[in-house]
């Protein structure tokens, strides 16, 4: 007759025997939130945390946030202390600040923002980025001039509260005057920024140059060529050799784009 003691040992190896959960059990667990489109978030965060794969409760969890942050008097950043701290979470302060936004509630969306971690400076962006693009992207280059003044009153009103802490000076205006270009299908005209006065002009120089170099490869692979082997212009006008697959008004400040992605190619 086994002792009491053999008994409890043996109950208690059989319990350590039992599996952990299946993927397949987090597996429908995850789904059986996630197709909920009204989901609460209490009872919905708390499900989301009974799953055993961290992928799946991380996303659960933040599909609710995302579920609460489209109610009409939602309150998304209630709940992000209790989504999974990393991606999900500064994923979630990101949401919260663009419901926020869409409240108008400008200072707290800036604040919000700043709690995202690695997608602090794109959330800061997201707050500004779409009244930007209303005011340039339409009407191009052309209008740099008569749009700079709605322009800078974007800048003002976003500047307290995202300078300090964001990289928002360095992509404001970049994100300016590369609209006005992308709006012409990427034609990159150095004339237009000439034709501003400084500081603006400075800046469209330093966006559209930017642009340029990074349309550079994608645009020669579509046609099937590589800035490292097309062949040396004579005359050293790069933007020019290469307009009919790179769009641009030929510039020397152009060519000096090209030359310099050209210096860094090696044994080929």
């Amino acid at each position: 007759m086994s002792s009491p003691w053999r008994v409890a040992v043996g109950l208690a190896a059989a319990a350590c025997q039992t599996p952990p959960p299946s993927r397949s059990d987090a597996r429908s667990a995850y789904l059986a939130v996630v197709s909920d489109r009204q989901v609460a978030p209490g009872p919905g965060l708390e499900a989301c945390q009974a799953i055993h794969d961290p992928t799946l409760a991380g996303d659960c969890a933040l599909y609710v946030v995302m579920v609460e942050a489209r109610r009409r008097e939602g309150q998304p950043a209630r709940w992000c202390e209790q989504v999974p701290e990393g991606t999900w979470r500064d994923e979630c302060w990101f949401v919260a600040a663009e419901a926020a936004r869409r409240n108008r509630k400008l200072e707290a969306s800036a604040t919000l923002c700043m709690e995202a971690g690695a997608f602090k400076d794109d959330c800061a962006q997201h707050l500004w980025q779409s009244e930007v693009h209303g005011l340039i992207h339409r009407k191009g280059p052309e209008s740099f001039a008569s749009a700079l003044p709605a322009a800078e009153a974007v800048h003002a009103k976003w500047s307290p509260l995202l300078s300090e802490k964001s990289d928002f000076d360095a992509r404001f205006w970049t994100k300016f005057f590369q609209n006005g270009f992308e709006g012409r299908g990427g034609f990159v005209d150095l004339g237009h920024c000439d034709a501003l006065s400084a500081p603006h002009s400075d800046r469209c120089v330093a966006a559209a140059t930017e642009m340029y170099g990074r349309e550079l490869a994608p645009r020669l692979s579509d046609a099937r060529l590589d800035v490292c082997t097309v062949p040396v212009p004579e005359d050293g006008r790069w933007s020019a050799s290469i307009v009919e697959w790179v769009p641009a008004a030929p510039d020397a400040r152009l060519d000096e784009v090209v030359a310099d992605r050209r210096a860094s190619c090696t044994g080929r």
